[in-house]
């Protein structure tokens, strides 16, 4: 209200609902925020993660889109475009955008549903166990995919354990979505003081 031409605030607002689970308010708190500071990318980076998780992939591609014109460096929204074709199943775009980001599970997730072979299973497994130590919620995503849902739990629980901001995501991720069913899921969100559904 003391500065609706500030587009941070929007963007904090937006993130604020989102982890609190309220997707459709987030949406409008984030394109309310495009109009008052159109040239911050964090906004449309949010707003495209936000559309991802409400299943509305053509806006989440739009919002990232212009993150990519704002900011061509802007390399979150470059890698979760790869996010948003892996939900959508097209494992073979997913890889080609993830081969540009050194980082990260999606690539490996992406070869791995292209050929889901026992190799491929192992090699994944493989790079899971030595990297999970430094990207534990990215590990926990890889593990959901591979449908490993108890492993993906127990990393989960040391990401909230240590209080890792990234945790924050837990409510809307649509890469965890199978695990939302999972009595394990609403405790997690309980123990960070969020509404468990």
């Amino acid at each position: 209200a003391l500065d609706p031409s500030d587009g941070r605030n929007p963007l904090c607002y937006g993130y604020l609902l989102a982890t609190l689970g309220h997707l459709s308010e987030a949406r409008a708190a984030l394109e309310q925020g495009t109009l008052a500071d159109p040239l911050l990318a964090p906004l449309w980076y949010w707003l495209g993660r936000v559309a991802a998780a409400q299943g509305d992939y053509d806006a989440a591609r739009e919002a990232l889109g212009r993150v990519r014109v704002i900011d061509p460096d802007f390399m979150p929204a470059a890698t979760y475009l790869g996010v948003i074709a892996q939900l959508q199943g097209d494992s073979a775009a997913a890889r080609d955008i993830f081969r540009a980001s050194p980082r990260g599970f999606g690539r490996q997730i992406a070869e791995y549903r292209l050929a889901p072979s026992a190799a491929a299973g192992a090699a994944l497994r493989a790079q899971l166990v030595a990297d999970a130590p430094k990207d534990p919620y990215g590990a926990a995503i890889a593990y959901t995919a591979l449908g490993d849902i108890d492993t993906a739990f127990g990393l989960l629980d040391g990401v909230v354990d240590r209080h890792d901001g990234v945790a924050l995501m837990l409510p809307y991720d649509p890469q965890l979505k199978a695990l939302r069913t999972d009595p394990r899921f609403g405790a997690l969100l309980r123990r960070m003081g969020l509404p468990a559904g």
